[in-house]
């Protein structure tokens, strides 16, 4: 598995962020592929400031596209991938006038504001919902082996 940046798709993602919600903005964006096969097509991580601080990165989130599933897919379904995806992207601000950057769990009313958006986007919601799904499951097994460690 290999990781890389993509100045099309950077283009693409910074299109999507000034089109559909330039109130999300204020943080920095990279968007990279990620090679081999996935059950999903993107995902949204917070970039740790260490990683920042070493020189690796200015964002403060990637969205890591899977190549061989955006092959697949045409722009009218890559449009609502990577708005779900920054849609997971949250910014805080502070009292005292700082950011706290954060992934966020899906959000039903973000599945709305995209299907609202893209209402041909239907099966991608299905295979989004399938994932959902999954994770929660992934969690509830992973919190009842805790418990049994415990």
């Amino acid at each position: 598995m290999s990781y890389w940046a993509d100045p099309d798709l950077q283009k693409f993602g910074d299109e999507i962020i000034k089109k559909y919600c330039p109130e999300r903005g204020i943080a920095k964006y990279g968007f990279i592929f990620k090679s081999g096969k996935a059950k999903i097509p993107a995902k949204s991580v917070k970039v740790p400031v260490l990683l920042r601080d070493l020189g690796g990165t200015e964002a403060n989130f990637l969205v890591i596209v899977n190549e061989s599933a955006w092959a697949e897919l045409g722009r009218e379904e890559k449009e609502p991938v990577i708005l779900h995806e920054i849609l997971h992207c949250q910014v805080k601000t502070k009292d005292d006038g700082t950011n706290v950057y954060e992934i966020v769990d899906h959000d039903f009313e973000d599945f709305h504001k995209t299907f609202e958006l893209f209402p041909a986007w239907q099966s991608t919601i299905k295979l989004m919902l399938k994932e959902v799904e999954q994770r929660q499951k992934d969690r509830a097994k992973e919190r009842t082996k805790l418990r049994k460690k415990g």
